[in-house]
């Protein structure tokens, strides 16, 4: 029957001469089924991670996931602009980057200690040394370090933590040759980040910009794309300016990335602001209900046919003057009553309620709430040893990051520009290299918490071999070296001028005495000196090592610099007990 079908639609086309009918398209084939485990529904009793959970307490956490460049993008602006807001304003802001700059930076800064060894043997080559640290000296000095010769270099290094920790970021530019006007042919300019233009995101071949930094595909910065502003300009004027590209080696981009492929930073105080601002009217507002508190405002009711009230005169504005003073009872007129408006005070919960929320902002910004608030109130020693030692790793990370990316980059850059204009005595371009790489800085210190405990505890360190005095004057930012050097300088000058001073260890009476001390060799004791009264538990003799300690720690008292280099000389008892 299908083949007479088929000769009658062949014999139909060949008259009809119509095009034969597209084939039949055959059904589909039914869906694979996919077995195994089946997910549990999120209304299931299985356990999984509580925070991804739907709740009616967190029907209102709003999250997406981006990427952190398109974060930074939206919030930027608005976060800078707020925390700089909290920065002119907020006493707590003003507190945190004054204590930033003082633990990262100190009072000296953060040293160069140059340590180029000679080509033979173990000693370092002290002439280059002093050269290279003497020429770095001058050029930190404000006539040479900055471009415009207003601000020395350790002022630099404050101006861009606090740049670093309020706008998240900051751009410091590599002036190099006669354009820095110096003897050095080497200068920097501080470049804020409002420059950088964040509005230019662009593809340049195999590179691309994002948000006016160029990188590669691998994210490595290749350029800056910075406004062309004048460095005074007030922006009051709503024109574009050109932008220029500034290569990657003549501009240091300094930021803490807090996601990984981030190319621009944000403000250490983005968790905090609202916080810091919140606070910050919760104290106004406590304080204007305590002005009203203690004003004692009234008002003045009136009845129908009451009589006007005078008061105290007029004003030049027409209102009539109402004044209460103290030892006075006033007569109303006739139909008019007082009511006195009597606000209440803020209760206990006001500096409770401070307190916890400093709490809250010191933890976020890394810093220990009583220094933050300046409550010492209730410091102990246990409780602030624990927090200074919290703290103060959060300073020594700051100060290496600081090092590294900051004067490491200015110092390795500025070398050759120093060597070549014979500005670094004795030293040649072919050191570069050895140079560069044993360069070390020498951030400050952290004084003890409790003197007495903590260095008996380094003296015993010392003493057991866990320790050296290298190390334990490392944490207090001194260099042995130097501290040596200059132990040998005052024991020439005193030597020079015929002094000696009393030894602190004279009240001990366990301690020999030393050669720098009356009747030492032989000669006869001073009778006229005050007899030393012995104690009923002698104090443990700390001798070689303990007592260089000693005599490092307690700063109230003069040393003997001829008990101390007697050890130092002739490797006392105490230096083969460390090996």
């Amino acid at each position: 029957m299908g083949f007479f079908k088929s000769i009658g639609a062949k014999l139909d086309q060949w008259f009809t001469d119509e095009a034969p009918a597209p084939p039949t398209t055959p059904p589909p084939a039914p869906a694979r089924i996919v077995t195994g485990v089946a997910l549990p529904s999120l209304k299931a009793s299985t356990r999984i991670y509580d925070a991804a959970m739907p709740s009616n307490t967190q029907a209102d956490w709003s999250a997406w996931l981006t990427t952190g460049n398109y974060e930074i993008f939206h919030a930027h602006r608005v976060v800078r602009a707020r925390v700089r807001d909290l920065e002119r304003n907020n006493p707590h802001v003003k507190s945190f980057l004054r204590e930033l700059k003082a633990n990262v930076l100190g009072y000296h800064g953060i040293k160069l200690d140059s340590k180029v060894p000679m080509l033979k043997g173990p000693n370092l080559n002290v002439k280059l040394n002093t050269a290279v640290g003497a020429a770095w000296k001058t050029f930190r000095k404000a006539a040479h370090y900055e471009v415009r010769g207003l601000f020395s270099g350790l002022e630099i290094d404050a101006q861009i933590l606090q740049r670093l920790a309020v706008d998240g970021e900051v751009l410091i530019q590599l002036i190099r040759g006669p354009a820095a006007g110096n003897k050095f042919n080497f200068s920097v300019q501080l470049i804020e980040c409002d420059f950088l233009d964040i509005f230019y995101n662009s593809q340049l071949g195999a590179n691309r910009v994002t948000m006016g930094v160029e990188v590669t595909s691998f994210g490595k910065p290749v350029a800056y794309h910075v406004i062309d502003y004048p460095q005074t300009d007030m922006f009051s004027q709503n024109v574009q300016a050109p932008r220029k590209r500034i290569p990657a080696k003549d501009l240091i981009h300094v930021f803490i990335p807090e996601r990984l492929t981030a190319v621009r930073g944000m403000s250490w105080f983005a968790a905090n602001a609202v916080d810091l601002r919140t606070l910050d009217q919760f104290e106004q507002y406590t304080l204007v209900a305590q002005r009203c508190f203690a004003a004692k405002m009234g008002v003045i009711e009136s009845v129908p046919g009451a009589q006007p009230y005078e008061g105290q005169g007029t004003a030049p504005t027409g209102e009539t003057i109402n004044e209460l003073q103290a030892g006075i009872i006033e007569e109303m007129p006739f139909g008019k009553t007082i009511k006195f408006f009597d606000p209440q005070v803020p209760g206990a919960s006001y500096g409770e309620f401070r307190k916890q929320h400093l709490r809250k902002i010191s933890a976020g910004l890394g810093i220990i709430y009583n220094s933050l608030a300046s409550d010492f109130e209730s410091y102990n020693y246990s409780s602030a040893r624990a927090a200074k030692d919290i703290e103060n790793e959060w300073w020594r990370e700051l100060q290496r990051f600081y090092a590294d990316h900051v004067l490491s980059r200015i110092f390795n850059e500025w070398l050759p520009y120093a060597i070549l204009s014979n500005t670094v005595e004795g030293a040649s371009i072919t050191q570069l290299e050895p140079i560069t790489e044993h360069a070390e800085w020498n951030p400050r210190g952290f004084s003890y918490v409790d003197p007495t405990k903590e260095v008996q505890s380094s003296l015993n360190a010392i003493d057991g071999g866990l320790t050296s005095r290298r190390r334990e004057l490392a944490e207090r930012g001194i260099e042995y070296e130097v501290f040596l050097d200059e132990l040998a300088q005052d024991k020439a000058l005193e030597e020079e001028k015929g002094l000696i001073f009393s030894n602190p260890a004279n009240r001990n009476p366990n301690v020999v005495p030393t050669a720098e001390e009356p009747g030492s060799e032989g000669e006869p004791p001073d009778t006229t000196q005050t007899p030393v009264t012995t104690p009923k538990k002698p104090a443990k003799t700390t001798a070689g090592s303990g007592r260089l300690m000693s005599i490092v720690s307690n700063y109230g008292v003069e040393p003997s610099p001829g008990e101390v280099l007697r050890f130092l000389e002739t490797n006392g008892d105490d230096k083969d007990s460390n090996r």
